[in-house]
């Protein structure tokens, strides 16, 4: 929807410095749905040699391999992806996650970037930027995004799941002019829809500005939790290799067996993401991606009245709402009460404060 895009557009150029227009910004149901829809107009537009970062997040590869594509490793180093690596295989497109990578979490230095950048628009290539956990920079002010060092060739994307709520399945996209209509088709074709409420909700969310002091209250929040995480392991086991990382909800914790580990977390009824899954080919590390962003206390069951307003608002004509409830659809951040119709649908995106 109109208003969403306009919204989006502006809070995008004003925190991440993205350049775009209404025009060229698409929502999507969620990430996996907005990097299905833009390798698909690649792929139609003849770019089936896609670059990712290796390691790199499995559920990207699984999409992309569902696609037909062929995949190009490039390898990451402490300064993020390689672009000596990525200029010598000189694929069609690449995928990357600059601002936190996953699952390394370390950020593309600013040389890397304008040297990418430059890859880009010397040798017409489209970059599709995965701005990941962009929003939680703890150390320091965050990065700016990748897109605006080439904004024809690259495309930006985002998403809720993070800051919000991943059963939102909201997302969007910021496209470089030739590929908004492939995007477009492409979305038409698959049929996915956004819930309207959700996007009007959203936008009155961020036009309000009450989602960035939300994001404000959930740095810190996040960081104190990330600390004393971090601080429980290496006290724990002082051998553990902890990477502490300035960025995201994640931090990544080396281990000399990383099956004998998942294996004894498991026997705990703990489940662990090894970084096994996340190489292209053999394991060059071993290790288990950890997180710290867990609710810290059950959610209110209080009436979410700062944001009932807005709900109401956009309510179907022949919806009768009540007020709402307990928050059964707890999500990461722990703050979102969900609101349930007559009809049995649940809305989630009341932010209390």
């Amino acid at each position: 929807m109109e208003p969403l895009r306009a919204a989006l557009v502006d809070y995008l150029a004003r925190t991440r410095g993205v350049l775009g227009s209404v025009d060229r910004a698409v929502i999507c149901c969620g990430a996996s749905h907005a990097l299905a829809l833009v390798v698909d107009a690649l792929v139609a537009g003849g770019r089936r040699r896609i670059a990712m970062e290796d390691p790199c997040l499995p559920r990207h590869r699984e999409i992309l391999a569902g696609r037909g594509v062929e995949i190009v490793p490039v390898p990451v180093d402490a300064e993020g992806l390689r672009v000596d690596a990525l200029v010598a295989a000189d694929p069609d497109a690449l995928l990357v996650t600059p601002t936190h990578q996953y699952p390394m979490g370390v950020a593309l230095s600013p040389p890397r970037r304008a040297a990418l950048a430059a890859w880009a628009r010397e040798r017409d290539r489209v970059v599709v930027e995965d701005d990941y956990d962009a929003e939680f920079r703890h150390e320091h002010q965050p990065f700016g995004a990748l897109q605006p060092l080439a904004p024809d060739h690259v495309v930006y994307l985002g998403t809720l799941s993070k800051t919000l709520a991943p059963g939102l399945r909201l997302a969007w996209l910021v496209l470089p002019e030739r590929l908004v209509g492939p995007v477009i088709a492409a979305k038409r074709a698959g049929g996915a829809e956004n819930s309207v409420l959700d996007q009007l909700a959203f936008a009155e969310l961020i036009r309000s500005m009450r989602y960035d002091r939300h994001l404000r209250r959930q740095r810190a929040a996040f960081r104190r939790r990330r600390d004393r995480f971090v601080a429980a392991i290496e006290a724990a086991s002082p051998a553990s290799a902890v990477t502490r990382i300035s960025t995201g909800l994640h931090f990544v914790v080396g281990v000399p067996d990383e099956a004998a580990v998942l294996a004894a977390a498991g026997a705990l009824g703990l489940k662990l993401h090894g970084l096994g899954p996340c190489w292209h080919g053999a394991p060059r590390s071993q290790g288990s991606s950890s997180g710290s962003a867990g609710p810290p206390r059950p959610p209110s069951t209080a009436p979410s009245a700062r944001w009932w307003p807005h709900w109401y608002r956009y309510k179907p004509a022949n919806w009768t709402g009540t007020a709402p409830g307990s928050a059964a659809n707890l999500v990461a951040t722990g703050k979102v009460c969900p609101i349930t119709f007559d009809r049995g649908r649940t809305c989630r995106l009341g932010v209390c404060e």
